[in-house]
């Protein structure tokens, strides 16, 4: 099942930006609402990964950060948090159960690396790291080789960035090698 929630839509061009907080099921036919006790967050350019360990889906959105288990939505307090930041990546890591944010934009950019231990968020600071602010590339978890694969985005000097990088429990790489 993918698990899609929140969003904006424009009901007609040019027109007022709407912004959603429902929760949808895609069961590899259709999409559906589902049926959640509790309405989640109204959302947009966030990013949601699932916690196979905890079985929940895990969102970061804006500030903050959302639990769906159950069939209800529930706002986690963190001591410690990536701060404001929209467009980032998110990747679950099902080797050490923890979830990987990187990126993403807001008012003095991000280039900044985040790890979810189910219960906080701790600042990486990798060695090796994209130097500029990024945000809009996809980031996925390689369960064979037990690193993240991050490419592309937007922000770069050159406005999109082609740039694949690495991240493994040692840091980011440019080069192809998890440090």
């Amino acid at each position: 099942v993918v698990v899609m929630q929140g969003g904006a839509y424009y009901e007609t061009p040019g027109g007022t930006l709407t912004e959603r907080n429902d929760t949808w099921e895609f069961d590899g036919a259709d999409w559906a609402p589902a049926a959640v006790a509790s309405p989640g967050p109204t959302a947009i350019q966030h990013q949601m990964v699932y916690d196979s360990i905890n079985e929940r889906m895990v969102m970061y959105a804006n500030t903050e950060t959302w639990i769906l288990k159950n069939d209800a939505w529930s706002l986690l307090a963190t001591d410690n948090s990536p701060g404001a930041r929209e467009r980032h990546a998110m990747a679950y890591d099902s080797w050490r159960g923890a979830v990987v944010l990187f990126g993403g934009s807001n008012s003095s950019g991000e280039h900044s690396t985040w790890l979810f231990d189910g219960t906080d968020w701790q600042d990486a600071s990798p060695q090796h790291s994209p130097l500029e602010t990024i945000y809009s590339g996809g980031m996925v978890f390689d369960s064979q080789a037990g690193h993240f694969v991050f490419f592309g985005g937007s922000g770069c000097a050159k406005a999109y960035c082609g740039e694949t990088w690495l991240y493994g429990p040692f840091g980011l790489s440019a080069d192809g090698d998890v440090d």
